[in-house]
């Protein structure tokens, strides 16, 4: 009777072993088809997860625009406290948003049209400048030959047809008609998700506890109510530090004379989110195009002038602002960042350091549970 179940027993594991490798062939098969599915599927669920990261950065100012609603005298606005802080909070947000179509997008449209029409004359200006140069110039040596077969390559038609495909990216940018249906819909997910939230946390609350214990539950908690107040912190302090110093380098900018002073001080203060890369990549730009618009010495002076800005920024500004909230060391960043922007692009480069400061805060603590469980043995020894 024993051998009977034994063989069942073995004929199990060997039917299982086969129904495996099919599904594994199967898979394999149809690798392309369905990581196109999967792919889809994400697609028509973007408004959704765009929705829930919109109501996850508006969370902090809700609960405490709700906190001052509960103060109020009125049972009624007490009551409805949680709904009427998202409306209030959606409603400081468009008003933003609004205020910065109206005044900022048009400058920084007009700025790249006037650029990309007038790419072909600066140009001309910058191969008539190094054309002038003398070999007893210190530019002289660092300038490469335009002569010949380059001038020939790099043509004034085909600075403008480049100038021309860039007006019409900007075009493109500014063109949004075809994503208002997932904007919308992200906007009211967001809602529902702010105005929903205690509802929803209490579903998840539950759904965890049937799948695992109180105590690993309460560890998983606490590490993400850590890791939230981590992401917080850093995006609070870059946020405000990408305001300061995109309106330091608007300034310096126009003082120096640089052309499109209030573009490339926005695109500063945005590049400054993303740690030690983006305002190198934006100062590069910047001095890169001003070459071009205000010459060689004037963009000298705008490289040396932002450079400057960058280390007040870094040494001065920045730590006043966020401390050593992250603690991770400038190799740890740069490796987070590189990984972040391999696997998720610009999203990724943003949010690789917090997300790297709370890997090191769990890695720290597994390690410090396993110092005392070793000391522990140790000591019992």
């Amino acid at each position: 009777m024993l051998d009977k179940l034994k063989d069942r027993s073995l004929y199990k594991q060997v039917g299982f072993i086969a129904v495996e490798l099919v599904l594994l062939y199967l898979f394999i098969v149809n690798i392309e088809n369905i990581f196109g599915q999967i792919g889809r599927f994400i697609g028509v669920i973007t408004p959704f997860i765009a929705g829930t990261a919109i109501a996850y950065l508006l969370n902090k100012p809700a609960s405490g625009i709700a906190r001052l609603y509960e103060r109020n005298q009125s049972a009624w606005v007490k009551k409805n406290a949680s709904v009427l802080s998202v409306f209030s909070v959606f409603v400081i947000l468009i008003f933003i948003v609004a205020l910065a179509i109206n005044i900022a997008v048009p400058i920084v449209v007009a700025n790249i049209g006037d650029f990309a029409r007038n790419l072909a004359g600066y140009y001309d200006q910058f191969i008539a400048w190094v054309q002038e140069l003398s070999s007893d110039d210190f530019l002289y040596g660092l300038m490469p030959d335009f002569s010949g077969n380059l001038l020939d390559l790099i043509s004034a038609d085909l600075v403008t047809g480049i100038g021309t495909g860039a007006v019409e990216f900007a075009g493109h940018i500014v063109n949004i008609t075809s994503s208002i249906f997932n904007i919308l819909l992200s906007i009211i997910v967001a809602l529902y998700v702010l105005i929903s939230k205690e509802n929803i946390k209490r579903f998840v609350q539950r759904l965890l506890l049937l799948f695992m214990k109180r105590s690993t539950y309460d560890n998983v908690a606490s590490y993400a109510a850590k890791s939230n107040r981590i992401f917080y912190k850093f995006v609070g302090a870059q946020f405000l530090d990408a305001c300061i110093l995109g309106t330091l380098a608007t300034i310096i900018l126009a003082i120096i004379g640089v052309p499109y002073a209030v573009t490339f001080g926005i695109l500063l203060g945005i590049c400054n989110m993303i740690p030690i890369f983006g305002s190198i990549f934006a100062t590069i730009v910047t001095t890169i195009v001003t070459i071009f618009t205000g010459g060689v010495p004037l963009a000298i002076v705008t490289f040396v002038a932002l450079l400057i800005l960058q280390q007040v920024d870094a040494n001065f500004i920045g730590p006043k602002i966020t401390g050593d909230a992250l603690g991770l060391k400038p190799l740890v960043i740069i490796f987070a960042i590189v990984i972040g922007q391999h696997y998720a692009g610009i999203i990724g480069m943003f949010v690789a350091v917090p997300v790297a400061a709370m890997v090191k805060m769990f890695l720290e603590d597994l390690m410090a549970a396993r110092e005392r469980k070793l000391k522990m043995r140790g000591d019992g020894g």
